[in-house]
């Protein structure tokens, strides 16, 4: 939970910075917008929302399932047939 927030803070507390406070060497008497810096912050929090829509694509809702334990459960399925096929693999080649 806190993970998300300090990822927050740490991708739009730099982009807020260089928007409001961006500065050239010399000052001069014209209006600048920060264009790139509005496009790099634009770019960031657009994948930050996709990120966190990606973390459970489903909602919030009561009767929606988390992708999280579907996501962990399957790498661990996956690790253990993948890491006895190769101990078979090995242990079978050993043998013969």
């Amino acid at each position: 939970m806190y993970c998300k927030r300090i990822t927050c803070i740490c991708i739009s507390d730099p982009s807020f910075e260089d928007l409001l406070f961006k500065d050239s060497e010399t000052w001069v008497d014209e209006f600048v917008i920060p264009v790139f810096a509005i496009y790099e912050f634009i770019f960031f929090v657009g994948w930050l929302k996709v990120a966190q829509v990606m973390l459970n694509p489903f909602g919030m809702d009561d009767d929606d399932f988390d992708i999280d334990m579907l996501v962990e459960r399957n790498l661990q399925v996956t690790s253990f047939l993948l890491l006895n096929y190769v101990l078979y693999q090995s242990f079978s080649m050993t043998v013969l």
